[in-house]
């Protein structure tokens, strides 16, 4: 009997996790971020699962309990930070990243789990530019913007790979009602960025991920 509530707690707290993560990617990919309030909810529901797995599988054990939980979040929160650091991720990213290693079950969480995430989610990260590097190229629509950052001359080769992988032009509507409120209105702003972050569906890309993990991490 109590092996078998063990089992259901474990998937109790994966189905959770793919619930949040399906939110997550809805509101990511939707509004390009997740807001502060829904993550509050995560954290709500992820310190109840923590109750429940420290009450059946750790005999009331605290220091043990909080010892390999606050390991596994030193890890994994050096390892987003890293990645936020080289804009590789974002904030949002970061949190759900740290959220569901909170809320995945000790039971079935080694080291070797955490590696294989990561690995995996960087093949995908890599993969996703790839894909959109040859779409883009392709389609001719990363022509002018080819064309823009080989006339910068400080640019070396792998800073234009960079600028290639990572940036993109800013919308031309915007763009344009710059130029509009400069020549109408004298509006105060005196620039305008060209460029911005070419940020991709992270979280959905960390969704399946996560789910591939679960699949050949022999859960």
């Amino acid at each position: 009997m109590g092996e078998s509530i063990k089992i259901l707690i474990c998937s109790f707290n994966f189905g959770i996790i793919i619930l949040i993560l399906i939110i997550s990617s809805f509101f990511d990919l939707k509004n390009r971020t997740v807001s502060l309030k829904i993550f509050k909810i995560f954290i709500t529901i992820a310190i109840f699962t923590l109750f429940f797995e420290f009450f059946f599988f750790f005999n009331n054990n605290l220091f043990h309990f909080l010892g390999i939980k606050l390991l596994v979040l030193i890890v994994v929160f050096f390892i987003s930070f890293f990645l936020f650091i080289f804009k590789i991720i974002g904030g949002a990213d970061g949190k759900v990243i740290i959220i569901i290693f909170l809320i995945h079950p000790l039971k079935y969480l080694k080291f070797l789990h955490i590696s294989l995430f990561y690995l995996l989610f960087s093949l995908g990260f890599i993969l996703y530019f790839l894909f959109q590097f040859l779409v883009d190229n392709i389609s001719g629509k990363g022509f002018f913007f080819d064309e823009f950052i080989s006339k910068l001359s400080k640019n070396t080769i792998l800073r234009r790979l960079f600028l290639k992988a990572f940036y993109q032009f800013n919308s031309l509507l915007k763009i344009e009602k710059f130029l509009l409120n400069s020549s109408i209105h004298k509006s105060k702003e005196k620039k305008i960025q060209l460029l911005i972050h070419n940020r991709p569906p992270l979280i959905f890309i960390i969704t399946i991920v996560y789910i591939t993990m679960l699949f050949f991490g022999g859960f």
